[in-house]
């Protein structure tokens, strides 16, 4: 796989690791959040569903020239979402943050299939889509056992806040890639 999509590929992996943690934690996150946890469990559920719609509604819509940074901006948007989730007082609050993190998560993950989908020549696509789903679905196996770990040790929402900073990592380093790779494209000899 050609070094241009490793960034890709690498950031798909760290994404994939924390949605894998994010898993075991909404369950317990809907008890400590509301004192009837099977309804507050199905309004969260209903919020990431309404987020993830919009979220892939919205990016179907943005042109190709602005898709890396929409793949930045949307990258964001899924961490602020999920870190705002551990710091909201009140059910309704983190529902809300829980749809912008739906919406940020299904906007990252189309405009990051487009990305690896772009820089592969026809004929290694599938080589290069199936390494992304081998080292996603290896990164969601991995932090579903991490998530339950971590939730068990902070607690639901300090978890949300502790994920939520890990995707604000991932986010700033790709935001710093991109800012580099958009300079080094723009004046080659520097």
């Amino acid at each position: 796989i050609a070094l241009q999509r490793m960034p890709c590929l690498m950031k798909s992996a760290a994404t994939a690791l924390v949605v894998g943690m994010l898993n075991p934690t909404i369950l317990p996150l809907a008890y400590a959040s509301s004192p009837n946890g099977p309804t507050a469990f199905t309004l969260l559920q209903v919020c990431l569903i309404a987020g993830g719609l919009v979220g892939s509604l919205a990016s179907g819509r943005i042109r190709q020239h602005k898709q890396p940074i929409a793949q930045v901006v949307s990258l964001w948007l899924f961490a602020v979402g999920v870190f705002a989730v551990g710091i909201s007082p009140s059910v309704l609050l983190i529902g809300l943050a829980v749809a912008i993190s739906g919406v940020g998560n299904a906007a990252y993950s189309v405009t990051n299939i487009s990305a690896l989908m772009k820089t592969a020549v026809s004929a290694n696509r599938g080589t290069v889509m199936s390494a992304r789903f081998a080292m996603t679905r290896a990164a969601v196996a991995l932090g579903l056992a991490m998530g339950a770990a971590v939730t068990g040790w902070l607690g639901p929402l300090r978890a949300f806040s502790s994920f939520g900073l890990a995707l604000l990592m991932v986010a700033a380093a790709y935001t710093a890639f991109s800012i580099v790779q958009a300079r080094t494209r723009r004046h080659p000899s520097s």
